[in-house]
């Protein structure tokens, strides 16, 4: 990842993407009620996250390090919330595995993290530094919720390329795609796993 942003997140290459998913309705709708069980646990997971934030900060600031349960929580959820969105929106046909840990090679989004060994103190204040960060990040939160606006219309049409011939269309991994990385990117920046500034990039 030398000289690449320090948040990766690919998608499957699939051959041939299951039809029945990409059926007008039913499909997003069957898609959406077996993730149930994922959402729950991503919620109660969400919890503990805010949660975390309240200690998490205290070794960056007075030592300079970003303590390794910080990784393995923030680092799992947003590899977990990667693959839920990436499954219903129908860029993996896998079912998304309950880990915090990307399974190589298993059909799965995988999202990697460079580590960050220096990490900023600023950031760490108390109450500042996520103050600081939440003001930071408002251009990608608007560009952020046009995207969510415009790839909730381009599932009215994504699924007629799918239906037909088994592909997913170029052009809506592009978008799809490029809006679950956009946000994974700026959830990273603002648990600190990263202290660069998020791209205003799709790729």
């Amino acid at each position: 990842m030398a000289g690449a942003y320090p948040v990766s997140v690919e998608f499957p290459n699939l051959e041939f993407r299951n039809k029945f998913f990409a059926v007008p309705v039913l499909g997003i709708v069957v898609r959406a009620i077996f993730l149930i069980p994922l959402l729950i646990a991503l919620d109660i997971v969400q919890y503990i996250v805010g949660l975390a934030m309240l200690l998490t900060w205290i070794p960056v600031l007075f030592a300079g390090a970003y303590p390794g349960i910080g990784r393995t929580l923030y680092g799992g959820y947003l590899r977990w919330n990667a693959r839920v969105r990436s499954y219903l929106f129908g860029l993996q046909d896998k079912y998304p595995s309950f880990s915090f840990d990307d399974e190589i090679g298993s059909g799965d989004v995988t999202v990697a993290f460079q580590t960050n060994d220096s990490p900023s103190r600023l950031w760490a204040i108390p109450v500042v530094g996520i103050v600081l960060k939440g003001i930071v990040l408002i251009p990608h939160l608007i560009v952020l919720a046009i995207l969510s606006v415009v790839c909730g219309v381009l599932q009215l049409v994504t699924w007629i390329p799918v239906l037909a011939t088994g592909e997913y269309p170029a052009w809506g991994m592009t978008w799809v795609g490029g809006y679950i990385r956009w946000t994974i990117r700026v959830g990273a920046y603002l648990f600190g796993l990263t202290d660069q500034y998020p791209l205003f990039s799709l790729s």
